[in-house]
């Protein structure tokens, strides 16, 4: 009997194209789906198909069928609590545009918040505490006075200028600006007012990005995270196979949403980069890895990823084939994949929070350089994108 159920178990683990290396994104097996921000980097589209077999072929198209059945099911119940909003044709005049697009962004930022925040106490004073209503009164008053120095804040950052282009998008979703982007709001963030005000935070960020940047991005999809209890939590993800940046709007988060947007639009941008200049993206990545230090605790957790998703593989192999399990064509796939996936990981997750850093919603208290290895990666990050002008030269 225990044979017998041995030798069935074996043969479906041998058949089942999920029977996969799995496990962290931080440099261990993850299938695809899984993983952190930056992960989906990896695709060659220059890689020639080649078939292995008409039996593979045919058990490959099956489970392609199968899963597209599947994400069609889960597509219609995700639409039922999402809102379908048509776009209108809004021009809007008052998004950045200068020498310094930092300063400029930092400015309508501060005037969105104004207004958002006013809007919110407005709305639901009859609910709110009146503890709650003088906080954010106070933060209020906060941003006005913030707005009276961004420019002297701003140099006090010794960050790059930033050039920035006219806006041209003229297309309107529920006021996210945008050109072909699709705009995805989950239903339950309109209706939870403070993940409402969240997400207006988000539409601000987005709408004053160059239009460059937001052209990067096929589908921004904005939702309520389910992680509530949970000690951890996702903030937002890139996925560069289908364009789509997703923000998870959490109350543990929202101290932090402008920094998540701008460290996922980093990987947009990181994505671009690598496959129109891979030359320059391997330019950065040689000097972050030499240098052996990232901007945060977060980044530099993924200073080891390529070891340890070779040690990952290696315990994976081993445990197969002590088990006398054969590892499927599938699987050599995903452990493929995976080695891609780790070889820059941490060179990506740098430069996202570079990302962040430069457009000024790195908080403080997440850096982990010393200032002096900060000054380095920023010189990376500035050669890497070509901004060289500095706030002496102007002056």
């Amino acid at each position: 009997m225990w044979r017998l159920w041995q030798t069935t178990r074996k043969k479906k683990l041998e058949n089942n194209p999920n029977h996969a290396p799995k496990g962290s994104s931080k440099g261990g097996q993850f299938t695809k789906g899984d993983g952190g921000s930056g992960s989906d980097d990896d695709k060659d589209d220059k890689k020639t198909v080649v078939s292995k077999g008409a039996g593979y072929d045919d058990w490959k198209k099956k489970l392609t069928d199968w899963h597209d059945e599947r994400d069609k099911k889960r597509n219609a119940q995700k639409n039922k609590d999402t809102d379908i909003i048509p776009s209108t044709e809004i021009p809007e005049e008052l998004r950045p545009s200068g020498k310094n697009y930092r300063v400029e962004a930092e400015k309508a930022r501060l005037r969105d918040k104004n207004t958002s925040e006013t809007e919110f106490i407005d709305t639901y004073k009859d609910r709110l505490r009146p503890e709650q209503i003088k906080g954010i009164s106070a933060q209020i008053e906060q941003y006005k006075k913030d707005l009276d120095n961004v420019e002297i804040n701003d140099k006090k950052l010794d960050l790059p200028n930033i050039p920035m282009k006219a806006n041209t998008h003229t297309k309107n979703t529920d006021g996210f600006i945008h050109d072909k982007s699709k705009i995805t709001i989950q239903k339950a963030v309109k209706e939870n007012p403070g993940t409402k005000l969240m997400s207006d935070r988000v539409k601000s960020a987005w709408n004053n990005l160059p239009d460059e940047h937001r052209n990067l991005v096929d589908n921004l999809v904005i939702k309520q995270s389910r992680a509530v209890k949970s000690r951890t939590y996702n903030g937002g993800s890139w996925n560069r196979d289908t364009k789509t940046l997703t923000l998870n709007l959490n109350s543990r988060s929202q101290d932090l949403i402008e920094h998540n947007f701008y460290h996922e639009i980093g990987h947009a941008r990181y994505s671009d980069m690598k496959l129109k200049n891979p030359e320059k993206i391997e330019a950065f990545g040689k000097k972050v890895k030499e240098l052996g230090i990232s901007p945060t605790n977060y980044s530099q957790s993924y200073r080891n990823a390529e070891r340890d998703n070779d040690e990952s593989e290696r315990n994976y192999r081993r445990k197969m084939k002590a088990g006398g399990f054969t590892i499927n064509v599938l699987a050599e796939e995903i452990l493929e994949k995976n080695r891609r996936n780790a070889k820059d990981l941490y060179e990506n997750e740098a430069h996202s929070e570079l990302n962040s850093y430069v457009l000024g919603n790195l908080p403080k208290r997440k850096v982990f350089a010393s200032p002096e290895s900060m000054k380095k990666l920023l010189n990376a990050y500035k050669e890497l994108h070509e901004l060289w002008v500095s706030h002496q030269c102007l002056n």
